[in-house]
């Protein structure tokens, strides 16, 4: 069977028998599969393609490719199989499910597992994935710096009006702790120090 062209959809054989299963895969890659993400993953406040999205997509353009897909889940994760029935070879990938402590992790595992498997080892694209969104958001303008709740020269008047030592400490050991850290801060301490040790 000869190779026919693109412009009569997803009907027409697109492989002839003598085709190994790469140069199927690369007939498949030709097709220019686009995943939609369109449904909502609320907790994550995202959008994904769900299981029947990708395999509406998937499913027939594989078949027109002459590959059969199967997915077989086991004890340890899923394994998809691509499938040549001319020349009797096959391409596995395997996904192991993380967290499934019970049926319902299960399912939710199974469903997920198939649907990344897929759209892993078929190397489809998203049409809207994130590194496109990301690409598209505005950049957020930098925080201006805040100013520091008291500046130098207010703490320089506070320790240069205290009357005594004691005075002195309190009000070197209520300055924040930048301020106090300040060389010139602590100088002028020193100095005010001095008069009341005269």
């Amino acid at each position: 069977m000869e190779r026919e062209g693109h412009k009569g959809g997803l009907n027409r054989p697109l492989i002839n028998n003598n085709m190994s299963i790469h140069k199927k895969l690369l007939e498949f890659q030709k097709l220019g599969i686009s995943i939609k993400k369109d449904a909502n993953n609320p907790h994550f406040k995202s959008k994904y393609a769900d299981l029947s999205e990708v395999i509406g997509k998937v499913r027939p353009a594989l078949t027109q490719c002459g590959i059969v897909m199967t997915q077989l889940p086991d004890e340890i994760g899923l394994i998809t199989v691509l499938h040549d029935p001319d020349t009797d070879t096959a391409i596995t990938g395997r996904i192991n499910f993380i967290g499934a402590s019970d049926m319902q992790k299960l399912g939710g595992a199974v469903t997920y597992a198939r649907r990344y498997s897929l759209v892993t080892m078929l190397g489809l694209e998203d049409d809207d994935d994130d590194g496109n969104q990301a690409a598209t958001k505005p950049p957020t303008a930098p925080k201006a710096p805040q100013a520091p709740a008291m500046t130098i020269e207010q703490a320089f008047t506070i320790l240069r009006k205290t009357t005594d030592l004691a005075a002195l400490t309190a009000a070197y050991k209520a300055l924040p702790v930048a301020i106090r850290k300040d060389n010139e801060v602590i100088a002028v301490a020193a100095e005010v120090k001095a008069t009341f040790s005269a």
